[in-house]
């Protein structure tokens, strides 16, 4: 079952006395994912262009902390609220008597993770009284992870594996459900974002030699 949560917070304006609606967003996302149920909300922002739009309807799922892969978009809570970015990177936690983290990552295909292509079971449904770390696994092996959106430059802050709430399996597109595991979907992601960054180089190499093109100078260094 999955929960639409754009009708939940339909109602809610800035003038309403209800909690905020971002935090109320963030409790609800969290308490119905840490029980078995997925969620459904409208994406917010760029961050994930061109494989999510902003204003697309994303699906997210429970997901394990172990069954978390390179190349995942994962939804988690971080400072400035839930997030959704794709995993870059995945790192053990420092062992207690000091060794060195080592990493976990799958087998490889060019650069394409070869054990995203296969969707993860969902986890099973928690009791209520067990809270979110029952979901997320708080008692299994402790990971940190690195995220990214696809159109940014930048990574973010680490992820610890207990601020994972779920997985983005699918997004809405053109009225029709978009799925964004498997080769097809992956093949064509990887298409979409070669393309996309393609642009972004030649914009920046016009804007730079602009005015030795029209302008008859070279550009400064």
């Amino acid at each position: 079952m999955t929960n639409d949560l754009m009708t939940t917070f339909s109602s809610l304006s800035p003038q309403s006395s209800a909690p905020c609606p971002h935090d109320l967003f963030s409790d609800v996302c969290t308490g119905l994912l840490s029980l078995g149920q997925g969620v459904r909300f409208r994406a917010n922002g760029w961050s994930m262009y061109p494989t999510i739009c902003d204003g697309e309807m994303i699906n997210v799922e429970p997901v394990l902390p172990s069954q978390v892969r390179h190349g995942d978009i994962i939804l988690y809570r971080s400072p400035r609220g839930i997030t959704a970015h794709r995993v870059i990177h995945i790192q053990r936690e420092m062992e207690p008597h000091g060794q060195a983290p080592s990493p976990i990552q799958p087998p490889m295909w060019g650069d394409i993770p070869v054990k995203s292509w296969r969707i993860p079971p969902r986890p099973r449904p928690c009791s209520p009284a067990t809270g979110a770390n029952s979901i997320v696994g708080s008692h299994g092996p402790s990971f940190l992870l690195t995220t990214r959106g696809d159109s940014l430059r930048a990574d973010d802050s680490p992820v610890m594996s207990d601020q994972i709430l779920g997985k983005v399996f699918s997004v809405e597109r053109n009225g029709r459900t978009v799925a964004l595991y498997g080769i097809r979907a992956i093949m064509l992601q990887k298409t979409r974002l070669f393309l996309f960054r393609l642009k972004q180089y030649v914009v920046s190499m016009l804007s730079k030699y602009r005015g030795f093109l029209f302008g008859g100078y070279l550009p400064a260094k």
